[in-house]
């Protein structure tokens, strides 16, 4: 936990060398495989999902017609994932890919890294890392349903200050342990982005020996 501690006060970029991401070009069978617009692919290649809407009932997946409409609808906290888009990782695997996005920066490494917790919470932890992005689940995400609704990329920028997320990359998705895992189950169902990476641990482990801004603002006083 020390070097953790020591991470987030002073990143040292030589510790990225190590971690060089590869992009790679497509997902899983069960979704898309290259890079075509999905829609594409649906016919041949459906999406094969089960899950819940709001009210608890049972949603099926898988043609264009009803991609769209039933995506905004789903329950996502319900949500599994069957196509194994997402990988969950552990403490020393989210510092090694933290240690490289700071070091190398989000195109080099191909990761964009997310805190969904609402920003607040985020004031009261602090952030993962110092360019970590926060985007919230529940006030946002949610809410806009993005990737249905913001097709400009300009407009994306304006909306929510990052670029619009690529292909080849991969969203890192952090937070408190159920919002981080309903965001990973949204971004697997509604990207492009070939892998959905998200730590097992939650902000409730990764700062449960941390110092908070406040304490750290009054220790220095």
């Amino acid at each position: 936990m020390i070097m953790r501690a020591s991470f987030i006060l002073c990143l040292l970029p030589s510790f990225a060398l190590a971690f060089q991401p590869t992009p790679s070009f497509g997902r899983c069978p069960t979704l898309l495989n290259e890079v075509k617009v999905a829609k594409d692919y649906y016919e041949n290649n459906p999406i094969k999902v089960k899950g819940f809407d709001k009210k608890g009932d049972v949603v099926k997946l898988g043609n264009t017609d009803v991609v769209y409409g039933t995506a905004k609808k789903l329950d996502y906290s319900k949500l599994t994932d069957e196509s194994g888009t997402i990988r969950y990782i552990d403490e020393d695997t989210l510092l090694s890919y933290l240690e490289a996005y700071e070091g190398e920066g989000r195109k080099n490494t191909g990761l964009l890294v997310v805190d969904v917790r609402e920003p607040e919470d985020v004031e009261k932890t602090g952030k993962f890392s110092p360019n970590t992005v926060n985007w919230p689940y529940a006030s946002k995400i949610s809410k806009d349903n993005p990737f249905l609704s913001v097709y400009d990329d300009n407009k994306w920028v304006d909306k929510y200050e990052f670029d619009y997320p690529e292909v080849y990359e991969r969203f890192l998705v952090l937070g408190d342990k159920e919002t981080a895992k309903t965001a990973a189950n949204y971004l697997a169902m509604n990207t492009y982005c070939y892998e959905i990476l998200s730590y097992e641990g939650g902000s409730e482990e990764w700062f449960a020996d941390f110092p908070t801004p406040e304490q750290i603002e009054e220790s220095q006083e």
